[in-house]
């Protein structure tokens, strides 16, 4: 490694590299994953929020014909034509 960076000679660069990689190797022993039940929590959470998402982003794209709210109409009322109209 020392001579594919060209460290081999320069022992205070290769020092404060050694130094830099024993302070991330110990940054990352003093992280904990997180438990299994938290895991769990937050992804029942995450689940329901985009559950709730979905059914907002629906509304508001149907409308709430029910209500008396429509958020997009129609351009063009279709009309119906029997065979009597095509003769």
């Amino acid at each position: 490694m020392t001579e594919c960076l060209g460290l081999k000679e320069d022992r205070d660069t290769l020092s404060k590299m050694y130094d830099s990689m024993r302070r991330m190797k110990t940054l990352l022993r003093g992280y904990e994953l997180p438990k299994s039940e938290e895991v769990h929590i937050y992804k029942q959470k995450l689940e329901r929020v985009h559950a709730e998402f979905a059914i907002s982003s629906n509304k508001r794209k149907r409308g709430y014909e029910e209500d008396g709210h429509v958020a997009k109409e129609p351009r063009l009322a279709e009309e119906d034509w029997s065979d009597e109209d095509l003769m």
